[in-house]
């Protein structure tokens, strides 16, 4: 299960796909007209997949525990009369 769902985030969250390639485009530019060297932007190209896989992760768990608040708040206005929480 955990598999599934690591391979739906990047499937399924195509901010991740975009932003990738938006990177790589901008990044790929500046060392070939010679802004940065290329050393730099390898280094600049893997802290910005780190960073864009961890903003795409933690909108994930957001997402995951919003949609769990929202489950219990359902059980809860479901619940019988005698084990309603206050």
């Amino acid at each position: 299960m955990a598999i599934k769902e690591i391979v739906g985030m990047f499937i399924d969250d195509g901010a991740v796909a975009l932003l990738t390639i938006a990177l790589i485009a901008c990044i790929g530019l500046m060392v070939k007209i010679e802004v940065i060297g290329g050393l730099t932007g390898a280094c600049l190209l893997f802290l910005g997949c780190v960073f864009i896989l961890a903003e795409s992760v933690a909108r994930a768990a957001r997402r995951k525990v919003k949609g769990m608040v929202h489950a219990q708040s359902l059980d809860r206005n479901h619940a019988p009369e005698s084990t309603r929480l206050p």
